[in-house]
């Protein structure tokens, strides 16, 4: 890797590259520097002064726990500031946590971290997040990565030691609270509670101390769900990012109007199993760029009127099993780039207008067993790349002769309704579908 193929093994050996290389992979105890070798380009000067001064500084630490953080600190200094700030991030999960990969760059976009680049207009936050994470990834930043069945990265998971080197270098800046004590200062910015013994109300008070939180992330089952709730949503008015996972543990039946305070927020996860209803204040939120609210088994309905709600980019309603049906206002919202609806096993139809969401790129319908149709237009989403269900109804839904505008449609896709269609639609209509599809079902 630090080599970068790019020179002959005669030219590299006449070099004494390999040589220095062989040193340097001695003292180093097979700890990751390939990429930063590689980014000093393979030059003979170069790499020798790396061995003679900044890694014999190094090699003076005495204790080795410090030495090999140190090693490691080696590659994280001449990263770029926002890679260094999406690294430290993840400082904020627990060790060996496996870090749903999509949630964690939505989490780095929600707290600034990932600007559009102006110069390629083609290319959204969500794509230099992707980016980021593969670089961060080369560098072997990150490890033992999960695929799903189309080969792309799910959850992935950071080395102890680079876990405790992130911790090292944001202190008490990223705090996460288990069973051991943590200390909560002023200067505390983010904050998760993952224990899954549950968690005490009197741990909350610990959050005071930290006066301008910008992320709270709790995954732990209480008792006091109700009272939390109403608490953290009127005490903290400056959050990016807030996940809630009370799951069955808590009694709250809705989320507090408070929440509706929250006008910095960007991130919004809830899951909780008892909520009904949602506050029409939830709809004033109108910097959300991600709402999730999965696992919500008993939610029955949106607000009905959520304009404001413009930013959304990620909006997952994933086994909420008592939706029957879902909100006009959702074919306005044009910059909406995946929709899913995972095991929403009640859900009757899709919002007629939802043609007009022309930016989705990915619509999830997999466990939708009671959709009647899918709406008619649904050729007009053209920038569609993953849905894996389609529902035909002759006259009032959508035809097959819809799918042949869908050029960027790739996966798995189940088609039902085919008795609809006579026989001069299929053979005019389906030619291709194998060629735009892994497996067509």
């Amino acid at each position: 890797m630090a080599l970068g193929g790019e020179e002959s093994e005669k030219e590299l050996e006449n070099s004494n590259l390999v040589e220095i290389g062989k040193e340097i992979v001695v003292k180093l105890k097979g700890l990751p520097l390939g990429h930063l070798l590689y980014a000093k380009k393979p030059e003979h000067h170069l790499w020798l002064a790396f061995k003679d001064n900044e890694l014999s500084r190094v090699l003076k630490q005495r204790k080795e726990t410090q030495f090999m953080l140190s090693i490691l600190e080696l590659s994280y200094s001449p990263l770029q500031f926002s890679l260094k700030q999406c690294f430290l991030y993840c400082a904020i999960f627990p060790k060996d946590y496996n870090i749903p990969k999509d949630e964690v760059i939505k989490q780095w976009m929600a707290q600034g971290f990932i600007k559009s680049i102006k110069s390629i207009s083609t290319l959204e936050p969500n794509d230099i997040g992707e980016d980021y994470f593969m670089e961060l990834l080369s560098r072997s930043f990150f490890q033992d990565v999960t695929r799903n069945e189309m080969g792309d990265i799910i959850k992935f998971k950071i080395h102890d030691l680079m876990n405790d080197l992130a911790c090292s270098i944001v202190k008490n800046e990223y705090v996460t609270m288990d069973e051991k004590d943590k200390v909560v200062i002023e200067r505390t910015r983010h904050i998760s509670i993952y224990h899954k013994f549950g968690i005490k109300f009197g741990s909350f008070k610990l959050l005071f101390e930290a006066k301008n939180l910008r992320t709270l992330i709790i995954d732990a089952p209480t008792h006091n769900g109700k009272k939390a709730l109403n608490l953290i949503s009127t005490k903290f008015l400056q959050w990016r990012t807030l996940c809630l996972n009370f799951a069955y543990a808590t009694p709250s039946e809705v989320l507090p109007k408070s929440i509706g305070k929250l006008k910095h927020l960007r991130y919004l996860k809830i899951m909780l199993f008892h909520l009904l209803f949602l506050p029409n204040s939830i709809t004033k939120l109108h910097n959300l760029e991600t709402l999730i609210f999965d696992g919500c088994k008993r939610l029955q309905e949106l607000p009905r009127d959520a304009e404001n709600w413009m930013k959304l980019r990620y909006l997952s309603l994933a086994r909420n099993w008592e939706i029957k049906l879902l909100p006009d206002f959702i074919a306005a919202l044009h910059n909406l780039e995946t929709f899913i609806l995972q095991d929403c096993s009640l859900l009757r139809e899709l919002p007629k207008g939802i043609k007009k969401c022309v930016n989705f790129k990915h619509l999830d319908l997999h466990g939708c067993s009671a959709l009647t149709h899918l709406p008619k237009g649904l050729g007009e989403l053209t920038s569609l790349q993953t849905m894996n269900l389609i529902v035909l109804k002759k006259d009032t839904g959508c035809d097959l002769s819809e799918l042949n505008r869908l050029n960027k449609l790739k996966g798995k896709l189940t088609i039902k309704g085919l008795e609809v269609c006579t026989a001069d639609d299929l053979e005019m209509n389906s030619f291709n579908l194998p060629l735009k599809l892994g497996v067509l079902k």
